[in-house]
């Protein structure tokens, strides 16, 4: 109880990979049964992902603190590299 906000935040975190999870798994699927729509699909998938990386490196960064914004860290280098061109 002492940590709930962690909790709410390490939440937020979850539920954003689970939907990403989700539309991976449909996007896959209608590639591979051949669906008219597979590409707009992908780029649902696509953009579903570079939502869900913002949200989750957001929280990441907020749990970590200013460590997570060394250059040192992994956390760092996967958050810059994640950011669309």
């Amino acid at each position: 109880s002492s940590f709930q906000g962690v909790q709410f935040q390490l939440t937020d975190a979850e539920v954003e990979r689970s939907g990403v999870d989700i539309l991976a798994k449909h996007a896959l699927w209608s590639i591979a049964t051949d669906q008219p729509h597979a590409a707009d699909d992908a780029l649902a998938l696509r953009m579903g992902a570079i939502e869900a990386a913002d949200v989750v490196f957001r929280v990441c960064h907020q749990l970590h603190g200013a460590v997570g914004f060394c250059d040192e860290t992994t956390l760092s280098w996967l958050s810059r590299y994640s950011q669309p061109l």
